[in-house]
């Protein structure tokens, strides 16, 4: 799976709101998201390889395996696979579509928000291959595409990963690194 995080105090359209047939897509596990999607602010949302709403028997075992709460949604089916041996991983959102007199008018850009190129072994972190463990950012507002930002470690979907969520926290609930 692939978990999108929204950093955020706004709830974000993974849509262009004037042009709301244009919706945002991940590269790399072939996923484009369906019309009228909003990540809350703070919020989550999964992309699984099945199809949530045609595979209720999967959805459940998905949600049970992760102690994923019915408030953190989940789509799909992505039609890749994350490879073990590497990957390009790209979440786009669309720009405004091409509307000057030229060839390309109704074209519709791709503008990257977030990258990141991964691989098996160093500089990369290890573990997350074969493991059952994967592949995670340290802090969501690090610098994606920078092996040293990420850690292999056991999956928490729908949650702080597993250095935030082992970071004490003070008095207002946040763990001391992101103040």
């Amino acid at each position: 799976f692939v978990e999108l995080r929204n950093l955020t105090a706004q709830p974000v359209p993974l849509y262009d709101p004037p042009h709301p047939t244009n919706t945002w897509r991940l590269d790399g596990v072939d996923f484009t998201f369906p019309m009228g999607v909003t990540l809350p602010a703070g919020g989550y949302a999964l992309v699984v390889n099945f199809d949530p709403d045609a595979d209720p028997a999967a959805l459940q075992a998905f949600r049970q395996r992760y102690f994923l709460p019915p408030t953190v949604p989940l789509y799909g089916p992505a039609r890749g696979r994350l490879a073990n041996e590497g990957e390009r991983l790209a979440l786009l959102r669309p720009d405004a579509p091409q509307t000057t007199a030229n060839p390309y008018i109704g074209y519709v850009p791709y503008i990257e928000v977030d990258t990141v190129n991964y691989l098996p072994g160093a500089p990369w972190p290890t573990g997350a291959t074969g493991t059952g463990w994967s592949l995670q950012r340290r802090l969501g507002s690090l610098f994606a595409d920078d092996p040293a930002h990420w850690e292999a470690a056991p999956p928490t979907p729908g949650g702080l990963n597993y250095t935030a969520a082992t970071t004490d926290a003070d008095e207002d609930g946040l763990p001391d690194a992101w103040e």
